[in-house]
């Protein structure tokens, strides 16, 4: 069913739904694929990227300044390039061992899935997104910001430590703690 993104996104900055950001993964993956750095493309696809970047669209949209269609896709382009940008950061600083990654050819070929996702297989990844997002959201707020800084930011528990009032440890147990809250909720909800 046809939607226009241009009336959803002049209601308020409250109606852009999932839905909605859903219908901009076209978009986002197009430039996903042209902009992420071939070296990178081996470890992470362009879809992982702008799942992240539609989660935190998810969290941010309080953040949107404008109500076009054209100034909504400004902003999820800008929370995309940062999560490039971050990416080939992370990636770079990483200091691997050459010898530790192992080449893979086309005799390995037949174990390697396709990147291509089927439809029921999209509309199961988007439906686990949606049960993540919706657990989060039933976290208590101190939780939550935990798990964010760790898993969004990937800040180490040093700094989290330090953000939170709370030494490095009690930073990973709270972290630990919440992780364990959020799984739990999730297992409860989805009747694992």
């Amino acid at each position: 069913m046809a939607h226009n993104s241009e009336s959803l996104i002049r209601a308020s900055h409250d109606s852009i739904t999932d839905h909605l950001l859903e219908s901009y993964r076209p978009y986002l993956l197009m430039i996903a694929g042209r902009e992420l750095d071939p070296v990178l493309k081996g470890k992470c696809g362009p879809s992982d990227v702008v799942q992240e970047t539609l989660i935190e669209a998810h969290y941010g949209r309080t953040a949107l300044r404008g109500g076009s269609s054209e100034e909504v896709k400004r902003w999820l382009r800008g929370i995309l390039h940062n999560n490039l940008r971050d990416l080939g950061r992370r990636f770079r600083q990483q200091k691997r061992q050459a010898g530790r990654e192992v080449p893979i050819g086309p005799e390995h070929a037949a174990g390697i899935a396709d990147d291509e996702l089927t439809p029921s297989t999209r509309a199961s990844r988007n439906e686990e997104v949606l049960a993540l997002v919706a657990a989060m959201e039933r976290l208590p707020e101190a939780d939550r910001r935990v798990i964010e800084l760790r898993n969004h930011e990937h800040l180490p528990f040093a700094d989290i430590g330090k953000i939170l009032g709370k030494s490095a440890d009690a930073a990973r147990m709270h972290w630990f703690r919440a992780i364990d809250r959020l799984s739990r909720d999730m297992a409860r909800n989805h009747g694992d």
